[in-house]
């Protein structure tokens, strides 16, 4: 048997916007992605042929590859609708070869909140297939890897660029292949990537206790964007350039003025509580921006001064327990 564990950390949009709507029915974005040390940790063991023979005590043993997967979080799923677990079929098909016969196993310890805005999901299943990169010797490349993820959703390229460049025990090779970055401007669906620096700071996190479909909110936004456009309501179109740009100069007033996530004009329009929570966390101690990640319903305030940023975490985790203090990688 042979493993790998995995920090799977979870990312915080500085900007996204809404481009339009393809004939596939995906919304064309722009975004910045910034990856944050706050992490699931994925535990993925291999079992070869001969490992399972030895498991199941000489019984006959399937050509095809086990998936199994156990999580610390009982409402969590263990089959298909588990991103994970795809993740692993999705390797198992490609790269069956050689593995037949074999099983892999798993083991999720989650942190990161569950439909959050903060790619929980696609962070774990870019570990499965990052794990079993090195586990079978696949030598693939992180833009190969990210081409396989994104069959799994829009999210998991840049996971696995991120978790590509932090988590060491991968390797060098790894860890220093040019598309291996914590940041990136995002494009199409969000998965034409191209690295960029990572701003530094410390980021308070927030999830109000509701949880969002991203679906409901890409289903409503171009409708939200008319109107709000019909009713003489100035939309802010933030430039993920623009943002790039500011954190390679050091520019923090510029980053505080381009940073925004469009879909806010549905999230906290529907949701109040969001937008309560919102405005609170912007009066902590004056941060450099308070924003929705993704489609929410977390909120996120970026400070660049520790202490600072926790007196904010204690004043809002006082209100709202789901409330976490971390740094950017």
């Amino acid at each position: 048997m042979k493993k790998v564990r995995i920090n799977s950390y979870a990312k915080i949009n500085l900007s996204l916007d809404v481009k339009g709507q393809r004939s596939d029915g995906y919304h064309e974005v722009e975004t910045f992605m910034q990856q944050i040390d706050f992490c699931d940790e994925v535990l993925v063991r291999w079992y070869s042929f001969d490992d399972r023979q030895k498991e199941l005590k000489g019984k006959d043993i399937s050509e095809e590859i086990a998936v199994e997967v156990s999580t610390n979080k009982p409402y969590l799923p263990k089959d298909e609708r588990n991103l994970a677990y795809r993740a692993a079929r999705l390797m198992a098909e490609k790269f069956s070869e050689g593995h037949l016969g074999g099983k892999i196993r798993i083991d999720i310890k989650k942190r990161i909140p569950v439909a959050a805005g903060l790619a929980g999901g696609s962070a774990n299943a870019a570990s499965v297939i990052l794990a079993l990169n090195k586990l079978w010797g696949l030598r693939l490349s992180v833009a190969k890897m990210m081409n396989l993820g994104l069959e799994l959703g829009a999210d998991v390229p840049f996971c696995i660029m991120g978790q590509a460049r932090a988590n060491l025990c991968l390797g060098g090779k790894i860890n220093k292949d040019p598309m291996a970055a914590n940041a990136a401007v995002g494009k199409g669906i969000g998965a034409d990537l191209a690295p960029a620096k990572s701003v530094r700071g410390y980021v308070l996190l927030a999830k109000p206790p509701i949880s969002i479909s991203t679906k409901e909110v890409y289903q409503n936004i171009d409708a939200e964007i008319e109107k709000a456009a019909e009713n003489g309501k100035k939309i802010h179109h933030a430039d993920a350039e623009l943002i790039a740009a500011a954190i390679k100069e050091g520019n923090y007033g510029d980053l505080s003025v381009e940073m925004g996530n469009i879909l806010e004009l549905y999230t906290l329009k529907r949701y109040p509580e969001v937008a309560i929570l919102r405005n609170e966390m912007a009066n902590c101690y004056n941060p450099i921006k308070v924003m929705m990640s993704g489609s929410g319903p977390t909120l996120f305030a970026l400070y660049t001064d520790y202490h600072i940023a926790y007196n904010a975490w204690e004043k809002v985790e006082a209100k709202n327990p789901a409330t976490y203090l971390v740094e950017t990688i």
